[in-house]
């Protein structure tokens, strides 16, 4: 079904453009419009160069078949101990179909394997699909993953 890639170079922006251009990735993010490419690789590479090898990591949910992106998840590293899940999506037109719940569940997974102990995430209050998956994997603000 669906599988995590973590991001490790720069060939791996066209997605990061894709997910950032989704309709509902420019609602969530208050901007009236896709973001501008140049500026965006950018910033893409500011994470490469800068917040990866602190320690926060960029993965996306794709597809086991066609390996085309479904979601990301940018996780920054808050101590030794403790990731936070700073901005996740799933694209539009993979919404309704359970993915978001898939994309925490092998998130917590892979936080287990990168040596995390806690797991910080957030939801907005207006964000009806992401409340109903963190009620259903009884998730809470902090999540202990040991």
């Amino acid at each position: 079904m669906a599988y995590l890639y973590k991001v490790r170079s720069i060939d791996d922006f066209d997605d990061y453009l894709k997910i950032k251009s989704d309709p509902a990735a420019i609602l969530w993010s208050g901007f009236s419009s896709a973001p501008d490419p140049i500026k965006l690789k950018i910033h893409f590479q500011h994470l490469l160069n800068n917040c990866f090898p602190k320690g926060d990591v960029l993965f996306y949910l794709k597809d086991d078949e066609t390996h085309d992106v479904m979601g990301y998840d940018l996780m920054s590293k808050i101590d030794d101990e403790t990731i936070e899940s700073s901005g996740h999506s799933i694209l539009s037109n993979y919404q309704g179909k359970g993915l978001g719940t898939l994309l925490f569940k092998l998130l917590v997974e892979n936080v287990r394997e990168l040596g995390y102990k806690n797991f910080i995430g957030w939801i907005s209050e207006n964000n009806i699909g992401s409340s109903r998956m963190s009620n259903v994997m009884a998730l809470c603000v902090l999540m202990r993953v040991v």
